[in-house]
């Protein structure tokens, strides 16, 4: 059975992993595949929280505090890049 290029992304989405992407590549590309899963990002909670569960684990544990409702996916995202900022100033600087 041949899977449609719908059914090939919709997987990609669900396996998305930042990994060595910087936040604002793994956004992108979350956005982007999130077009074929629109039954598993049905409310912006949900949203929130996928973006977060692909996230590299020490920004996980940083930004799970922005899954409360009433957030934004936008303000999430700007929260986890200015977090990954902090970071490598503070790594570049040790």
């Amino acid at each position: 059975m041949v899977r449609t290029l719908r059914d090939r992304k919709k997987g990609e989405f669900t396996a998305l992993e930042q990994g060595g992407m910087t936040v604002a590549a793994y956004e992108a590309k979350f956005h982007a595949l999130s077009r074929y899963a629109t039954q598993l990002v049905t409310t912006e909670e949900e949203r929130i929280r996928l973006f977060i569960r692909g996230l590299n684990s020490e920004l996980q544990v940083l930004s799970v505090h922005m899954t409360s409702a009433g957030r934004s996916f936008n303000e999430v995202t700007d929260y986890v890049k200015k977090v990954e900022g902090v970071r490598r100033d503070g790594q570049a600087k040790a």
